[in-house]
Order: C-alpha cells, then structure tokens, then sequence
C-alpha cells in the first residue's frame, strides 16, 4: 500500500506586471495586452485603459490621446483618420468639427481661425 499527501496552494494575489507604453495588463495577467483604438494606456502598471476625450483620438497601442489638429475634423476617438475643414469653416485644435465662420468674420484657411471683417 502507498500512501500520498498532497498539498495544493492557491494564491489570491494579482500580479504587477510592468508592460510597455501603449500596452496594459488585464487583471495581473501575465502578458501585456496593446491598448484598444480610442483609449490611451499611459503607465506600464496599469491594468485599464482610459477613453479618449472629446475632440482626441488614438490608434491602437496609443500611450495617449492626442489633441485633434487646427483645421481638420476628427470623425471618432478610434482612429488618426482626418479630413479637411471646407472653405467657409474652421477648427481650432482640440475641436473635432469644423464650425462655421461666424458673420462679419472671415476664415481665411480652416487651421488659423478667425479673423476680424474690416469695414
């Protein structure tokens, strides 16, 4: 007759794993997993992402939102995909959509702004 004892530890503890910028562990997994479209994932320890703001965007593995630039629409916080301001418009940094040139201004190019009508 053989006898056997057997012992089984469990560990209740997550782990911190250090991932690189762009990425993030889910729930002290083992392994980094990239950051989605549309979220930044800034510090190597985290484990969440955090959404892109309002008139921001990040492709995926994005280790922060950027600020969409002067002159162009910025469709979604998923993606870099941009298109112009028309003629008539403009769009300061930060702002995802073109706006209108207000009366008695004009809008000489959509990334510089407003200017001032002279009578």
């Amino acid at each position: 007759t053989v006898s056997l004892e057997l012992t089984v530890l469990f560990f209740d503890q997550e782990l911190e794993i250090d991932c690189p910028a762009g990425t993030y562990s889910i729930g002290g997994q083992r392994m980094c997993t990239s950051c989605p479209p549309g979220y930044e994932c800034p510090t190597s320890t985290s484990d969440s992402s955090s959404l892109c703001e309002y008139g921001s965007f990040a492709d995926g593995s994005a280790a922060s939102c950027l600020d969409c630039p002067a002159g162009l629409e910025c469709a979604s916080t998923l993606s870099s995909q941009m298109s112009p301001c028309p003629l008539g418009t403009y769009s300061p940094m930060g702002i995802p959509n073109c706006l209108s040139c207000p009366q008695g201004s004009m809008c000489p190019s959509p990334e510089n702004g407003i200017q001032a009508c002279d009578y």
